[in-house]
């Protein structure tokens, strides 16, 4: 407004109503802002509850996991252990057997030669009784 001018009754009646009517606006616009900023804080909560419940829920999952993982690391270990000690065991009685092979090979042998030596005795008996 410029100095030493001066409102009207009207003018200042209209200035006053548009001022209540865009104080109105701004109260309704800022009233539908707030019911946003209410709504989107509302999702929001719902999704850190769900997030919540996804994390846990995975947690638990992971926990189950890692429980049949360890059990199942225990039950080989376990089956390893009784193999190896089958093996040692298998390696004992191998090495047991190849030792009475060769002591019975050896008796094979000694007897054969004796038999060798009973055969010529006897054939030259036959070829020369008087010796």
């Amino acid at each position: 407004m410029e100095p030493g001018k001066s409102f009207d009754g009207a003018e200042l009646l209209r200035n006053v109503q548009r001022m209540l009517t865009d104080n109105d606006r701004l109260k309704k616009e800022l009233n539908d802002k707030v019911a946003r900023i209410e709504a989107q804080n509302e999702r929001i909560s719902e999704l850190i509850a769900k997030n919540e419940r996804l994390v846990d829920e995975r947690n638990s999952m992971l926990e189950r996991r890692n429980d049949a993982l360890r059990n199942t690391t225990e039950q080989s270990s376990e089956v390893l252990q009784r193999i190896q000690a089958q093996k040692a065991a298998l390696e004992t009685e191998i090495t047991n057997v190849q030792s009475e092979l060769s002591t019975a090979q050896r008796h094979l042998t000694i007897l054969r030669q004796t038999e060798q030596v009973s055969q010529r005795t006897k054939r030259r008996r036959r070829l020369w009784p008087w010796r």
